[in-house]
This record gives structure tokens, C-alpha cells and sequence, in this order.
């Protein structure tokens, strides 16, 4: 396998060569879905006019924006990153295969760690904002109210194939999309400039969190995201990662739509807040032994090899 046109470019060109390709596939993929969804749903997203969301129409319409969105600003920028800038038979990406015990876990673990993650995020919402901050903490909440509306009109479909379609758009596309780029392409560009595996990490996590705009579940979202890098440093493939991310958008989806038709209990998608702290505790226990399992296997393997 060659070497890309960019590869002996430094990272900080790379990572500017990055933007660049990204701006510009968000730009051509984001015209591509308007037109899509406008024919499909005969509602014009191009005009610039307000948005019904009340139109189910509407809704579909966005679905499809989004899909073409997360190919645009995603998928398509991580496989030029992976062409461009790979060594000579460098799999950039890491799509290496990956044992079943690993992609078992990172399911086991995305269920172990709800109570810790709406814990986390509980506690996040509680941060205190200093009086001079009132204008940006209610611009927070009022944004955290606008996705919250607009996820909740996304979620709610009628039947299995609704649900298809939202597990596919909404968990599987974006966990792929996301974690080729933060994992796959960010955190390895981060590490060849900083050389250190956990700056990377971290520095990766922060911008993944960061790129969700929902600054009142930053902090549980900024620890999965490092979760995630360390699973794809300990298991070597991004599959594992993609499946844990999968896992975890794929609950809230599931939940959400049996929720919605009273076939569970609505709170048992807010496990570990309310100050639970047992389930917290529990939650909290496991998470650290399913990701300690896999940094010992890869600490064993490194002295192995």
C-alpha cells in the first residue's frame, strides 16, 4: 500500500489540511441532504423559511439532513484523513479485527456504566455559575432545551421500522462517524504531536464533547469519549470503540421507544441519579474492571510481543 500525497506533511498541516476537506464536504453533503430531503419530503429546506417541527414531514426531512450531515462532516473527511495521510502500508484507521470477548465487553460495559454516566451528568447540571454568568448559563439551558425538543421529536416513531431508522441514523451512523474521526483520525494526529497516549486521549475527549454543544452533559460525555480512546489503545481496533459508542446511542434509543409505548417504567432510563448512590457505586465498580480487563490484556500482550 502506497503512502498518501500528505503523509510527510507535519501534523499541524495535516490537521489543517483536515479542517479544510472537513468544512468543505460538510458544506457539499449538507446541500446534497437539503435537496434529498426537500424531494422527499416536499417540504423546502433550502428557502431558509421556519421550520415546522409539528409536520411529520418535517421530521423526515431532518432525519435525512442529518444523515447526509454526519456522512459530510464525518465519514467522508476520516477516509480522505486515512488516504492522505497514512505511512506506507499504515492502517490508518484501524480497522483491524478484534476478538468477540472485546466487542462483548464494550457492550457490557456501555450497560454497566449508565447509573455512572447520569450520575455524571446530574452532577454536571448542578455546577454552580457565578452571578456574572447568568446570561451564558441560561443560553446553556436554553440550548439543552432545544436539543432535548428536537431529539425527542426524532425518537418518537410509530412501529419496528421507525425504530430502524432511528437506530441506524441516530446509533450506528453516528458512532461510526464519530469515532473514525475523534479516534480514528484526531487522537492519532494528537498523538504524533504530542507523543504522549494520554494527552491525546484527553485532548481528543475534550473536543468530542465539546463538538455536541450541550455544555450541561459535557462532563459524562467528555468521559465516555476518553473511554473510548483507551479501548481503541488497549484493543488496537476501532471497531471496539464504534460498538461501545454504538451501544451506548442505540440504549437511549431502544428505551426511549418502549418507554414511549408504557412497556417499561419511564425511570429506568435515569438510573444512578436522584442520588442512587448503590446503583452509582455498583455502576462505578464494574466500569473500572471491564476497562482494567483491557488494559492488562494489552499490558500482557505488550510483553508477550
Amino acid at each position: 500500500m502506497k503512502k498518501g500525497y500528505f503523509s510527510d506533511l507535519s501534523t499541524g498541516g495535516q490537521i489543517s489540511i483536515l479542517l479544510v476537506s472537513l468544512v468543505a464536504s460538510m458544506l457539499i453533503f449538507s446541500f446534497l441532504g437539503a435537496l434529498v430531503a426537500s424531494w422527499y419530503s416536499g417540504i423546502s429546506f433550502l428557502s431558509g423559511g421556519g421550520v415546522d417541527y409539528q409536520n411529520v414531514n418535517t421530521i423526515y426531512g431532518l432525519k435525512i439532513m442529518q444523515l447526509f450531515q454526519a456522512i459530510g462532516l464525518f465519514i467522508v473527511p476520516s477516509f480522505f484523513a486515512a488516504f492522505t495521510f497514512r505511512k506506507v502500508n499504515e492502517n490508518f484507521l484501524s480497522f483491524k479485527h478484534t476478538s468477540l470477548l472485546y466487542l462483548g465487553l464494550a457492550i457490557l460495559l456501555m450497560i454497566v456504566a449508565l447509573p455512572l454516566i447520569n450520575w455524571t451528568a446530574e452532577l454536571n447540571q448542578k455546577i454552580p455559575f457565578p452571578h456574572f454568568l447568568n446570561g451564558l448559563e441560561n443560553w446553556m439551558h436554553s440550548k439543552e432545551d432545544e436539543v432535548a425538543r428536537l431529539t425527542e421529536l426524532f425518537l418518537k416513531v410509530d412501529g419496528i421500522g421507525g425504530l430502524a431508522i432511528n437506530l441506524f441514523i441516530m446509533a450506528f451512523m453516528a458512532a461510526l462517524g464519530e469515532e473514525l474521526l475523534f479516534r480514528g483520525v484526531l487522537q492519532k494526529l494528537f498523538y504524533t504531536m504530542s507523543r504522549n497516549i494520554h494527552v491525546s486521549i484527553w485532548i481528543t475527549a475534550f473536543l468530542f464533547s465539546a463538538m455536541h454543544l450541550q455544555f450541561l452533559t459535557f462532563f459524562p460525555r467528555f468521559l465516555m469519549g476518553a473511554s473510548f480512546g483507551y479501548l481503541l489503545v488497549w484493543s488496537g481496533s476501532i471497531w471496539v470503540p464504534i460498538l461501545a459508542h454504538f451501544s451506548n446511542n442505540a440504549f437511549a434509543v431502544i428505551l426511549h421507544y418502549f418507554i414511549s409505548k408504557g412497556k417499561v417504567p419511564s425511570n429506568i432510563e435515569h438510573l444512578g441519579s436522584d442520588q442512587a448512590l448503590p446503583f452509582v457505586t455498583i455502576s462505578i465498580v464494574l466500569t473500572f474492571f471491564i476497562l482494567n480487563k483491557f488494559r492488562k490484556d494489552k499490558v500482557s500482550a505488550t510483553l508477550i510481543e
